[in-house]
């Protein structure tokens, strides 16, 4: 490979790992984590270190969704724990960008509940954001009027 390559690879290392240690620690917001997903490590049994601990504020991707540890656990001693199904330990990020909607996951408690402006896409192929003012833990049909159909830019509702 030559060196100009060798150099690019470098600096895409150096930007992922930039990338994943701020999203870990807090210093990204969900939209601008939901916008570089794909620089985010895959979640997987092992963890990060290989030992099967997951560390709070741990940010990584798993079926289509990114997520955040939100309780410190280890999959050596707890093998049914992962996103999308342990929601005390797993919480998903929210964006308020239109375009990068994800799809609807029910909130379980108030960190995981959807915020006023950020958005989300149903079975209906619409995009909705959520007006409340509090946090909105419905979804558009539970509850209609905590959500609004958003245009999306290409033309027409997502």
């Amino acid at each position: 490979m030559s060196d100009k390559y060798s150099g690019l690879e470098a600096a895409l290392r150096s930007a992922r790992m930039t990338f994943v240690s701020e999203a870990n620690a807090g210093d990204r917001t969900g939209t601008e984590i939901i916008a570089c997903e794909d620089l985010l490590p895959a979640w997987t049994k092992a963890g990060p270190k290989g030992d099967g601990s997951h560390e709070v504020g741990e940010a990584c991707t798993h079926d289509g969704q990114s997520w955040r540890c939100c309780q410190a656990h280890n999959t050596n001693n707890n093998p049914d724990i992962e996103p999308g199904k342990s929601p005390a330990q797993w919480v998903p990020y929210h964006t308020t960008d239109p375009k990068k909607a994800k799809p609807f996951i029910q909130p379980t408690m108030a960190e995981d509940s959807y915020q006023k402006g950020e958005v989300c896409i149903r079975t209906d192929g619409k995009v909705y954001r959520s007006i409340m003012e509090t946090a909105n833990a419905y979804s558009p049909e539970a509850y209609p009027q905590g959500w609004e159909v958003v245009e999306v830019e290409d033309g027409g509702a997502a």
